[in-house]
């Protein structure tokens, strides 16, 4: 399996959106063994800036941007998105 890592920052709506995807996802039988590394960017900033993002959460698998929030971003979004990265990480 794929690794996922996630960078979120602590009050964003839109993070908080993506691990709740998460949850949810986690019960469906496909992504039982699917984890998610949730980074927050001031925690981990060194690591971070390695990654070629902006907006959080910023979902990578592998290395390979899957996933980055964008002002405007609803929950139905995020959770596919958020359904995207997981699926990959299985591919």
């Amino acid at each position: 399996m794929k690794k996922i890592i996630a960078f979120t920052l602590k009050g964003c709506p839109y993070c908080y959106s993506a691990q709740e995807a998460y949850k949810k996802l986690q019960q469906k039988p496909e992504y039982k063994g699917v984890t998610i590394d949730w980074l927050d960017e001031d925690d981990h900033p060194d690591l971070a800036v390695k990654y070629d993002h902006y907006y959080c959460p910023s979902l990578f698998v592998d290395g390979k941007k899957i996933y980055e929030a964008h002002p405007g971003d609803n929950d139905d979004y995020i959770y596919g998105m958020v359904e995207n990265a997981m699926h990959e990480a299985l591919a």
